[in-house]
């Protein structure tokens, strides 16, 4: 499966050790969940919230939240399609069925024409 699939190192950056000053805001979005700044100064505002001390800082870019944000690009779509009835036609073998046919048989064969898309 060439060019239609990505590697994603998520762990890349845990393997680096220094010593990191988290802020009360970064702490509170990473163990609520990584919800949204504005979420959080929302909850606590109503007092939605027990236990949280006081957010006021803007927190800094979440590389989770970063992540969570991509998405992939779409598959190229192919480039040839037949143009008439059984210039190209798909089959597939499928089995072993654990249900047996009226001849007994386990497996089965699906043709489908391109063109039509009837099988």
């Amino acid at each position: 499966m060439r060019a239609k699939g990505f590697a994603l190192k998520l762990m890349k950056e845990e393997h680096i050790a220094f010593a990191i000053n988290t802020s009360n805001e970064e702490l509170w979005h990473r163990k609520l969940g990584h919800f949204h700044h504005v979420v959080l100064m929302y909850m606590q505002r109503h007092n939605r919230i027990r236990g949280v001390p006081r957010l006021e800082n803007r927190l800094t870019n979440c590389a989770a939240c970063q992540y969570r944000k991509q998405a992939r690009k779409l598959f190229p779509q192919s480039a040839w399609r037949a143009t008439h009835k059984l210039q190209l036609v798909h089959i597939d073998v499928e089995g072993t069925q654990r249900t047996t046919s009226l001849n007994d048989s386990r497996y089965y064969i699906i043709f489908i024409n391109d063109y039509s898309r009837f099988c």
